[in-house]
């Protein structure tokens, strides 16, 4: 098809980054395979995780020109992503307007996704944004087990949940040491496994 003739595959290691917060974006990502850590830099000097990607999820530039990346995209895992730069993709929707409108709907999407987590947030208790933090992970990466248990395929931090959620590491080391007294998730390195159903939110 029109689309695969103008991407190109690319692979990162576990650790390397796909790109940095500040450097110029030439175009779009679409991850294949692997897990992507995409981080922010803070005034203090720390690295505050934004989200977790995954299969599916699509990071970069949409347009050509002077855009810099406001996060840095780690390779957490092996990464392979299809790149397709944006000049391409603009001629791709000129010639292909329902690509166009695609794009525009996972642009949308994305957004609604992210203004939905800024407002719980900025408005809910800490327990609640843990909850909604490891739902929303689950979606992503979680895999039903023949015991009815849910493990979330991803080496997923509790740095990773606490900068998602919005929350101190401390406040998320204590509601998932809470979760684990429970009996709703299992203790593990970085794999999460959910033994039962999340409590209500």
């Amino acid at each position: 098809t029109a689309f695969d003739s103008q991407v190109v595959a690319h692979a990162w290691a576990e650790g390397e980054p796909l790109y940095t917060q500040g450097e110029p974006l030439r175009g779009l990502y679409m991850v294949m395979s692997g897990v992507v850590r995409l981080t922010q830099a803070t005034d203090q000097g720390h690295e505050l995780t934004v989200d977790l990607c995954g299969e599916g999820d699509v990071l970069g530039a949409m347009m050509p020109g002077e855009v810099q990346a406001t996060v840095t995209a780690w390779a957490t895992t092996t990464v392979c992503c299809l790149f397709l730069p944006a000049e391409k993709l603009t001629r791709m929707v000129g010639a292909h307007p329902q690509v166009g409108a695609a794009m525009l709907h996972l642009q949308q999407r994305t957004l609604q996704e992210a203004q939905t987590r800024k407002v719980h947030n900025a408005t809910a208790r800490v327990r609640s944004r843990v909850l909604e933090t490891l739902d929303y992970l689950d979606g992503k990466f979680g895999r039903s087990l023949s015991d009815g248990g849910r493990i979330l395929e991803a080496p997923i931090r509790r740095e990773d949940i606490a900068g998602i959620a919005g929350t101190t590491l401390e406040s998320t080391s204590r509601e998932m040491s809470t979760l684990i007294k429970a009996g709703v998730v299992a203790p593990g390195r970085q794999r999460i496994e959910l033994l039962k159903p999340l409590p209500e939110k």
